[in-house]
């Protein structure tokens, strides 16, 4: 049974950032990078499921499924759960066994059994597809429909990310038998969503990549040599280059714009995506790109929020906070800012950025596991929160800031 103070972690296939991605090298998506942990949700149907982690019970953890609607417990899974999901409407479960399963959301019984290796995981969860990566460096695509293998692909490489229709991988290190040739080959590869097969081979990386970016068809990277390259996979083609200072870091690529940092002089410098142009630069002091929207780009730093005006990049408004942010999540409009150390969350207007409302949920200068709770999802008028003190999961609702329900995750 779990006792009070259990780590609670919403499990989540949906996700709300660049799912899996490495933000310190810059990667879309480096496999095996992907976790479970609390502040990812799952909302599967009108469910809401819980992973519990039993203190003492090594990695393993139970799912709690509630309905969304009234916050009754419907279904609890044995204490075998090491990561879990859901994907096209669908829930998924890695066991303690190394066996992927499929399970059903209205009553958790078994839909589907794949048994795979001790050194496998889940590091992706796109379209119908689930992606599997095992030491060697295999990928696996997996139907969640039936659990199926669709293809395999010996040696791929890590698995960065799925854009229109194509899995692309970078092949980190390939023994090279001539002496006269560098001790390793390194190059990004795109395979075919349907059936794995290699269609494009960018073979001209002279060092492992700092950064990957992928936007529509178009790769975005550099290396050692400080050289931003854009290439379209369609034809090959090398679209434009730019020199990289030695403090500037490819951060995002968006709404045909591309975003880099200097954190030598605090700018956000921004190009055409097509032909690597200036569009516009922003002073952005000690500020960090959280969230790229078609009109807006939302910056946070220690003083609070920023939105710019992706078109020229012109100040639309700043919201100023004395709390301490650490997640900053866009909803219907809104923008949910949330602290663990203060143990708040605020809710911002998204066109103006003015405070809608304000919730405590924690007691002010305590650590993220001394304070009262977190937030864990944002969803359709709704804030899911996790209490410590009792160990339940509560749904808050957006427009009053009523408690619609309270269920305790403490399991018997």
């Amino acid at each position: 049974m779990a006792e009070p103070g259990a780590v609670v972690a919403v499990v989540g296939g949906a996700t709300r950032r660049a799912s899996g991605a490495d933000q310190s090298c810059g990667y879309e998506r480096i496999a095996g990078a992907r976790t479970v942990s609390g502040g990812v949700g799952l909302l599967a149907g009108d469910m809401v499921v819980a992973k519990v982690l039993v203190p003492g019970s090594g990695t393993a953890a139970h799912l709690v499924a509630v309905r969304r609607e009234s916050g009754q417990v419907v279904w609890e899974s044995q204490a075998t759960i090491l990561d879990a999901g859901a994907l096209d409407g669908k829930l998924w479960v890695m066991e303690t066994d190394h066996s992927l399963n499929g399970i059903s959301e209205r009553d958790g019984s078994l839909v589907w059994h794949t048994q795979l290796g001790a050194d496998t995981q889940v590091v992706s969860e796109e379209g119908a597809l689930l992606y599997v990566q095992n030491s060697r460096q295999d990928l696996m695509a997996y139907r969640v429909a039936d659990g199926l293998l669709q293809w395999q692909a010996a040696d791929a490489g890590q698995l960065l990310k799925v854009d229109q229709g194509l899995v692309y991988t970078y092949q980190g290190l390939v023994a090279v038998p001539s002496k006269k040739q560098a001790s390793a080959s390194k190059y990004l590869m795109a395979l075919r969503v349907s059936d794995g097969h290699s269609v494009w081979v960018a073979t001209s990386l002279k060092s492992m990549p700092l950064a990957v970016k992928i936007a529509n068809g178009v790769v975005y990277s550099y290396g050692a040599s400080a050289v931003l390259t854009a290439i379209r996979v369609s034809d090959n083609r090398l679209l434009w280059r730019r020199p990289m200072g030695p403090q500037e870091s490819l951060i995002e690529v968006a709404g045909g714009l591309v975003y880099i940092e200097n954190a030598q002089i605090s700018e956000l410098v921004v190009l055409n995506a097509q032909t690597g142009a200036p569009a516009w630069r922003y002073l952005s002091g000690n500020a960090s790109v959280v969230a790229v929207q078609p009109q807006m780009v939302y910056l946070r730093d220690t003083q609070g929020i920023t939105a710019l005006n992706t078109r020229n990049g012109s100040l639309v408004w700043l919201y100023e906070t004395s709390i301490a942010i650490s997640d900053v999540q866009l909803q219907g409009g809104s923008i949910y800012v949330v602290s663990e150390q203060d143990g708040v969350v605020n809710a911002v207007n998204g066109r103006n950025g003015n405070l809608l409302w304000h919730y405590d949920i924690g007691d002010p200068g305590h650590s993220y596991s001394n304070a009262r709770g977190y937030v864990v999802q944002i969803d359709q008028g709704v804030v899911y929160l996790v209490l410590h003190n009792d160990t339940s999961l509560n749904a808050l609702s957006v427009l009053d800031r009523e408690i619609l329900w309270h269920t305790s995750l403490i399991l018997h």
